[in-house]
Formats: structure tokens, C-alpha cells, sequence
């Protein structure tokens, strides 16, 4: 079931950029926006979405991806440049936001001690 569910969800986002093709590139990022203010909500208020919260985040992928492929010209080294800042700035997420790794502990706990 998982497969099928995957392989639809392919399909239906490598099909929606051809149904959009004529839809003026302004609508489309005005679609992306409510999606937006849904991801922001829930990161700033902590608001708890989450089983939505990943068709939210898929619907803004799919639509801000339109938008960039429409305004980006399409050359090589543009989308070159593009993809190696989000890369830096992935690299950066991680390593600014991935706390310490826990440290393994010595110590035996009290309970298994005997005394």
C-alpha cells in the first residue's frame, strides 16, 4: 500500500507543473501563499499539524518549485548557483541546529548496584 501511495504522489506532482502551464505564474505563487502561512503558524506558535502538516509542505514544494522554474532563466550555471546555496544553507541548518549527541554513560545505575 505504502508503494502505491508514493507512486501516485509521484505522478501527481510530476503531473501538475503540464496542468499549470497555462495558469499566469502570479496565481500560482498567490496558491503557494496560504500553504506558506500555514507552515509559519505552525513553526512560530507551535501549533500541532502534523499529519497535515506534510501535505502542506509538499502542496508549497510543488508550487514555489512552478514559480522558481518559471523565473529562473534556464541555463546551467544559474540553477548551479541556486543549488549550491540551498546546499550551504542545508549544511548550515544541520550543524546550527543538531544538538550535542548524548554522551554515553559509564556509570551503572543504582538499582542494578548491589550493595
Amino acid at each position: 500500500m505504502h508503494l502505491v501511495v508514493s507512486v501516485a504522489v509521484a505522478t501527481g506532482c510530476a503531473l501538475l507543473p503540464w496542468a499549470v502551464v497555462r495558469v499566469p505564474t502570479r496565481w500560482v505563487a498567490i496558491s503557494a501563499a496560504p500553504a506558506l502561512a500555514l507552515m509559519v503558524a505552525g513553526t512560530v506558535l507551535g501549533l500541532p499539524f502534523y499529519p497535515f502538516s506534510d501535505v502542506v509542505v509538499l502542496g508549497f514544494g510543488v508550487l514555489a518549485g512552478i514559480v522558481l522554474g518559471r523565473a529562473m532563466p534556464p541555463r546551467f550555471r544559474p540553477f548551479l548557483v541556486l543549488l549550491l546555496i540551498l546546499s550551504a544553507l542545508d549544511v548550515a541548518q544541520n550543524i546550527v541546529f543538531s544538538g550535542p549527541s548524548p554522551a554515553p554513560s559509564t556509570a551503572r545505575s543504582r538499582r542494578w548496584i548491589r550493595t
